[in-house]
């Protein structure tokens, strides 16, 4: 219990509940379950605010309670974040002591003021992390819905926030009474000079100083602890090489709390059938998490689309997640499909980049195709991709003279985008010349006509270049 200098060693219980994971394959899909363990108490129940509800969960997906954390992790940090703010703007005085150094009988404990904000924030935490099934209230009002949990893995994180409720519970009346009663005994000895030190404390737990700064600490360190797992979980899986997209496991150690084994003994060798982990907080689930996929040869990737974490089910270098989406036009489309035609549209974002794919996909479709006239697109081709290396060799060539040059920041960017200007045009130009000609040599005779030409160059005011 670190939250305050403890002056009088009173010995502050650490109430707190405890979880197990089980991870298990089933029709060889690994799997994890998460249970509560509900901690039995010795002091007085009454004097405790309310435990977290019970964890729900069925099983899901190897790694799937993590990344639902890890996915809101924004939201949540915005919540911390909030409500320390609010702390910090606010008194927390509850009695004003006129004098501190002599005994005040007459203190009593109303609501505490960190209650209400504490409770917002343990609502705003389970609006996020619970998934919930909506149902109209009744048949008649279609817009007034309740919902039922299906999901909530809230629990883990409101532990920690009910466990430091306990704690503020204990400083602001156990503590306070027994240093109540040692400034009683102190007074009788010291024939009322009390000690300095006790004194101000005791004043500060009457003022709200120390539950004041006893907030903002663990919300301090809350918001540090989720930062660094985010840390962990960004820096633990990287790419094999700046080619390759394949993810592999970083860390050179990890430490795990302890876990059970239950073994398969159908088979002459015996097979671990299931693992079970008990654990307190986010960190240990962390890293219980990170051992499972790596015995299970899996990684946690960012989705080039969404941007939520997910873990590849078939190849370590998926780039995109399973995530669906609305059917749109009696289709149904994912991350996949939205991610490859957002990063088609990024590579011909202008028209330019358009044209130029466009003879070129128009080239190896007519190469694979065997045509009679192969031997042509071959050199076609070939003839296109030189004049872009030529342009592109030119156009650093004058880049790199310009950057040699001593100038200021303000012309060196004029500079620059001049010569982009300049060879853009240039390219253009001679794109549009070579669809030109190449219509002119192989014209459609069909309904498929060219649709290129609205990416030739033309001189117009609207015009890029």
């Amino acid at each position: 219990m670190d939250y305050i200098e403890n002056l009088i060693l009173y010995d502050f219980k650490n109430y707190t509940n405890t979880f197990q994971i089980e991870f298990y394959k089933r029709s060889d899909i690994e799997l994890e379950r998460i249970n509560q363990i509900q901690t039995s108490f010795s002091m007085n129940e009454n004097k405790l605010k309310k435990e977290p509800k019970s964890l729900q969960t069925n099983a899901t997906r190897l790694g799937n309670t993590l990344l639902i954390i890890m996915n809101e992790y924004e939201q949540i940090i915005k919540y911390l974040e909030e409500s320390k703010n609010y702390i910090l703007n606010l008194s927390f005085e509850e009695k004003t002591n006129t004098n501190i150094y002599t005994y005040d009988e007459d203190y009593d404990f109303n609501e505490p003021i960190y209650y209400d904000i504490f409770q917002q924030l343990k609502i705003d935490i389970q609006d996020t992390l619970q998934k919930r099934k909506y149902e109209p209230l009744t048949k008649d009002n279609k817009n007034a819905r309740k919902y039922k949990i299906q999901k909530d893995i809230s629990p883990i994180l409101l532990n920690e926030i009910n466990t430091f409720e306990n704690t503020l519970h204990q400083i602001r009346v156990d503590y306070f009474n027994e240093l109540d009663n040692k400034i009683r005994e102190l007074a009788k000895l010291e024939k009322s000079i009390i000690n300095k030190k006790v004194a101000q404390q005791y004043k500060d737990l009457k003022n709200g100083t120390i539950i004041k700064n006893a907030c903002i600490k663990f919300l301090d360190n809350f918001i540090n602890d989720l930062k660094e797992i985010k840390k962990l979980v960004d820096n633990s899986f990287l790419n094999k090489s700046v080619e390759s997209n394949t993810k592999k496991f970083k860390l050179n150690q990890i430490t795990i709390p302890t876990s059970t084994f239950q073994f398969n003994l159908t088979d002459k060798n015996p097979k671990i059938k299931r693992y079970t982990y008990t654990f307190n907080n986010i960190q240990e689930l962390c890293y219980i998490t990170f051992y499972q996929l790596l015995i299970n040869k899996k990684v946690i990737s960012k989705c080039e689309f969404c941007n939520d974490y997910f873990i590849p089910k078939n190849r370590n270098d998926e780039i995109y997640c399973d995530k669906k989406y609305k059917k749109y036009k009696g289709e149904e489309t994912s991350c996949a499909k939205k991610g490859k035609y957002k990063k088609y549209n990024i590579n011909r974002k202008n028209d330019i980049d358009s044209l130029y794919g466009n003879l070129l996909n128009r080239l190896n479709g007519k190469i694979k195709d065997n045509d009679t006239n192969y031997n042509t697109y071959c050199e076609l081709k070939e003839k296109l991709r030189k004049e872009k290396e030529k342009i592109n060799k030119q156009k650093n060539e004058d880049t790199n003279k310009i950057l040699k040059q001593k100038l200021s920041q303000k012309i060196l960017s004029k500079k620059l985008k001049e010569i982009e200007k300049k060879y853009d045009k240039e390219f253009h130009i001679y794109l549009t010349s070579f669809d030109k000609d190449y219509q002119n040599k192989f014209p459609r005779r069909n309904k498929n006509k060219y649709t290129s030409n609205k990416y030739w160059y033309q001189k117009k005011k609207s015009q890029i270049i």
